[in-house]
């Protein structure tokens, strides 16, 4: 057990993750290919807006380089209030970064972030809980014994990354043995919405290429509430790669599924081997890979409307582009495994994607054991290609 650690930068004073300016480290760190062990962060919070990890807060222009660390965080936030949303980030390496840039770090071991308020965002990932800005070369593993997870209303975790927003994630890898999950628990609303993602929880308004994931564990988006789950309206997002993908480019991804990847919810639920829900990006996917021995899993409980739908795919559970030009290209997914979305009204299967606006050129393998199958009672397609 290491010592309880002070985050350098602690992003105090803050009214939001997206304008924080307070508390922030905005130097150069260079670890020299040095390794921190044992950091240890297990603690409460009342902060509205709470960053955690060996740095808290990295402001712009902030460098992390050369740096590996290895150890646990864990934190709760005890925020509340009627009117202000509670922001809590936590991460191995830094809580949450605007504009800030790590190269060639990794993280191996556990992150944990829970925020109790009603309407909470809680993110957590190995090396960035959340961040606006580039990881480049960076890498995570979770071990068979390890977790990375948020719990809240609004729930973001990747292997990686808990959120990522407008800036590159470029030649990074993670590789999964133990547990990346969300779950909204008792914090569940009818809006909530969960992300699991083996690298990155949830992108938005950047680029993602040249990344390399390794799912032997599992990977689980959970947004059923313990009581009336038929009339909930939250949804569940997850990704072999991303669960949720709203960015600009992605593209010359490899994607291996051993393990679990399950997105299970009341709303819209999604689950694809590389990303479990596009929507609004504004260019192409494409060269995207995936290997599933495993399994990719969309289940739905909901059933108050017809909008309660699963999607699974072998590369996407389901895909929108913002452009009329935009499309899903040149994506090759190999199936020996299970692909497979279950809903109480519509379910949509497809070797490479579940539901899409527009595909090209697309393949699926699927080996003498594979199975990609979709079962409901009203609406059920399924596609060796596409569902729907």
């Amino acid at each position: 057990l290491g010592i309880e650690w002070t985050p350098i930068g602690d992003g105090k004073n803050n009214e939001s993750l997206d304008l924080a300016e307070n508390g922030g480290f905005t130097g150069v760190f260079n670890g020299n290919n040095h390794t921190i062990s044992n950091l240890c962060i297990n603690t409460e919070t009342n902060e509205k807006v709470a960053m955690f990890g060996l740095f808290g807060f990295v402001g712009k222009q902030g460098q992390i380089q050369n740096l590996k660390v290895k150890g646990n965080v864990n934190v709760k936030s005890t925020f509340e209030s009627d009117t202000e949303k509670n922001f809590l980030a936590c991460g191995g390496i830094i809580g949450h970064g605007i504009n800030a840039t790590l190269t060639n770090c990794s993280f191996e071991g556990s992150v944990k972030a829970q925020a109790l308020e009603k309407e909470a965002a809680a993110m957590a990932g190995g090396v960035a809980g959340s961040i606006t800005g580039n990881l480049i070369n960076c890498s995570a593993t979770i071990s068979q014994n390890d977790i990375i997870q948020s719990i809240s209303s609004y729930t973001v975790a990747g292997a990686l990354a808990g959120y990522a927003n407008a800036g590159n994630v470029n030649l990074c890898k993670a590789i999964v043995k133990g547990n990346v999950k969300t779950e909204n628990g008792i914090y569940t609303l009818f809006t909530s919405t969960n992300y699991a993602g083996g690298l990155i929880g949830n992108s938005f308004g950047g680029n993602v290429t040249n990344c390399e994931v390794i799912v032997d564990g599992n990977v689980i988006a959970y947004a059923v509430p313990e009581t009336d789950a038929e009339n909930s309206g939250a949804s569940a997002y997850a990704g072999g790669m991303c669960g949720g993908y709203g960015a600009d480019a992605n593209s010359n991804n490899t994607i291996i599924i051993n393990g679990l990847v399950k997105a299970e919810g009341c709303g819209v639920t999604a689950a694809g081997g590389a990303n479990g829900m596009q929507e609004n990006a504004g260019y192409s996917a494409t060269l995207l890979t995936t290997n599933i021995a495993g399994s990719v899993l969309a289940e739905n409980h909901g059933t108050s409307n017809n909008r309660m739908c699963a999607y699974a795919g072998g590369v996407y559970g389901s895909v929108s582009f913002q452009m009329g030009l935009a499309s899903l290209s040149n994506c090759i997914s190999t199936i020996s495994g299970t692909v497979k979305a279950k809903s109480a009204i519509a379910a949509y299967c497809g070797g490479v994607v579940g539901s899409a606006s527009v595909t090209v050129a697309n393949r699926s393998i699927i080996t003498s054991t594979g199975i990609v199958a979709s079962e409901a009672p009203k609406f059920a397609t399924t596609g060796g290609v596409v569902g729907n």
